[in-house]
């Protein structure tokens, strides 16, 4: 019994000693120990900075920017050599107006990953901000080289070709990658304004037609190909997508369209049509003093004779716009339809005075002056609206009456 006391203490003698000594091996790190605890440590920065990342570009999103550009740094730290960082730093610095810092950033990025797309365009983006219009353009060009799938940096580019006139080569840039974009809206709207620009009208309509069937929600494209057909001379085309613009969209204080629309329905020669919209639009309490809607209105009423219509445009004009020569004008014509010669020359006197270098009054100045008998007055009229607009034949045929009313024909 006593023996076997002894081998048992032998034995838990010689597991302690093992226990001892395997412990006393692995004080100290020997070579794969440090190099386990190096990894787990990259491992773990990797994960604070990820956590920081993603929690700069929720803030950077909430435009909370401050915030997002503090914890952004905190991200850096971690993870210094990470281009996405000083990317994101940059994008952050620019909303933040602090450009000269957010180039410098963009730049760190780029020196880490010289083929980060995004950093070249946003460093295009703060040359845009600077007015450097050139070298934007280069560095455009340099993301679209590295991401060629992109199409945000191939417009871009164009845009600045665009803001330096130069419209051929924008032309030939986009032209030349459309079919890389098959659909891509912003390549065909950007082309058919480029097509406008190049005095192409047919053209835009078709890069607009084919924009707007690529996002038929986009008003905006809706809107560019109304103007362009408008342009091309397509009226009723113009005037059928204007009409659907209203119906399916809350465009009351859209008057720029409206005034689009009644100048498509005097061109297709529906005068009483655009007179409902321009009273709608004079009708309006944010119309009334609508210059332009009162013009119209009291063009539309001379087409149509309405003579209370012209006498309300002319009073409302000569109250909001004295200076202004239409006024006095429509108040000449309504004289003179109401037979008061005298108050019409009056009238198209002041016309002439406030409409210095136009035909028009001088030439109705001296259709009244023809009719009130004053055949000298009228021929110096007429010949001086001739002067300005020697191909008008209405000012050419009165000439002609009165010089052979002068000589006794």
């Amino acid at each position: 019994m006593a023996q076997m006391k002894k081998t048992r203490r032998s034995l838990l003698i010689v597991l302690a000693g093992i226990a001892t000594g395997t412990l006393v091996g692995c004080a100290g790190h020997g070579q794969y120990t440090s190099q386990f605890k190096e990894e787990a440590e990259l491992r773990l920065a990797d994960l604070k900075a990820a956590t920081e990342w993603n929690q700069a570009k929720a803030q950077f999103l909430a435009g909370d920017l401050e915030k997002a550009l503090q914890t952004v740094d905190t991200a850096i730290g971690y993870q210094p050599d990470a281009s996405q960082g000083y990317l994101l730093r940059g994008r952050i610095l620019i909303e933040l107006g602090r450009l000269e810092k957010a180039m410098n950033s963009l730049e760190i990025a780029i020196e880490k990953e010289p083929t980060l797309a995004d950093a070249h365009y946003f460093k295009g983006l703060v040359f845009e901000r600077i007015s450097k219009t050139e070298d934007a353009y280069g560095a455009y060009m340099e993301a679209d080289a590295h991401d060629p799938t992109n199409g945000q940096y191939l417009l871009a580019a164009g845009e600045m070709l665009i803001e330096m006139n130069r419209l051929e080569e924008a032309w030939a840039l986009l032209d030349g990658r459309r079919t890389d974009f098959e659909h891509n809206a912003g390549i065909r709207q950007t082309l058919g304004h480029l097509a406008t620009m190049l005095d192409r009208p047919m053209e835009a309509v078709t890069l607009f037609q084919e924009a707007h069937l690529l996002a038929p929600d986009d008003n905006s494209l809706l809107e560019d190909l109304i103007r362009a057909q408008m342009t091309a001379g397509k009226f009723a085309e113009a005037e059928s997508n204007l009409r659907l613009v209203f119906t399916t969209n809350e465009l009351d204080d859209r008057r720029d369209l409206l005034h689009l629309r009644v100048r498509c329905l005097l061109e297709l020669d529906r005068p009483v049509d655009a007179r409902g919209i321009l009273q709608t639009i004079v009708r309006a309490e944010d119309g009334r003093n609508d210059i332009a809607a009162w013009v119209e209105l009291g063009n539309v009423a001379c087409i149509l004779d309405d003579r209370y219509q012209l006498r309300e445009a002319s009073q409302r004009l000569i109250s909001l716009a004295p200076r202004r020569h239409e006024g006095h004008l429509f108040m000449a014509m309504w004289n003179r339809s109401e037979g008061k010669l005298d108050s019409a020359l009056t009238a198209a006197q002041r016309a002439v005075v406030h409409g210095r270098d136009l035909p028009a009054p001088l030439a109705f100045r001296g259709l009244i002056e023809m009719e009130m008998g004053q055949y000298e007055a009228s021929l110096q009229s007429l010949e001086a609206a001739l002067h300005l607009d020697p191909n008008d034949p209405s000012i050419h045929r009165m000439v002609e009456y009165v010089t052979r009313v002068q000589n006794g024909g």
